[in-house]
């Protein structure tokens, strides 16, 4: 069945780390970590989910409607419960700096990038006035998303991500002597440590 997902923008919320799912009012509400800003050129190839804020999702199933007023309410009070269970938590969503912005179809580009890039992005399956696409060397181009720079990207950035997990096994063997600053050791290190919980 069709429906509707809204995104809500959440203050707060850095280092949620999980996913949350509520139920009990009229529609279902979801949170978990998103990274703000559309980013593209700028995407990690790592992030530790300490360091990266969440969304609030919501999903309207055709053909109920929400309006904003109705989908403030059930989003505080969802977040209103999530502070019952944890009170450190400070997750709102009540913002002062935006983190979205409308698209605007009229041109070839869409922003990325909280609104630094713009990547071209058409769409040949349902746009009837596009009539050809090809490569510089005039063969058709296949793309596989609609933002087509987007599949170089996430093909540089899955193999940046192996090469950098494959670095935090590498071990070295070192022999130091102790000083006032610190033990001495002699054995196997690793080349990082990782404290936190890495996504790529």
């Amino acid at each position: 069945m069709a429906a509707t997902v809204y995104s809500c923008q959440l203050h707060e919320s850095k280092g949620l780390c999980r996913i949350i799912y509520f139920s009990g009012l009229e529609f279902d509400l979801i949170l978990h970590p998103y990274v703000y800003g559309e980013p593209l050129v700028t995407t990690q190839p790592l992030y530790f989910l300490e360091d990266i804020g969440s969304i609030a999702k919501l999903s309207v199933e055709h053909p109920k409607k929400i309006t904003d007023i109705e989908m403030e309410y059930l989003i505080d009070n969802y977040l209103f419960e999530c502070s019952l269970s944890d009170e450190t938590s400070k997750v709102c969503a009540k913002i002062t700096d935006p983190a979205f912005w409308h698209p605007d179809y009229s041109g070839f580009y869409q922003y990325h990038d909280k609104r630094n890039t713009r990547a071209l992005t058409l769409d040949p399956y349902n746009d009837d006035s596009i009539l050809e696409i090809t490569d510089i060397d005039g063969n058709e181009w296949a793309f596989s998303d609609y933002c087509f720079p987007k599949e170089f990207i996430d093909d540089a950035l899955s193999e940046s991500a192996l090469k950098i997990k494959a670095i935090y096994e590498r071990k070295i063997i070192v022999k130091i002597m102790p000083n006032w600053e610190r033990d001495g050791y002699f054995g196997k290190l690793r080349l990082v440590e990782c404290d936190g919980t890495s996504v790529s």
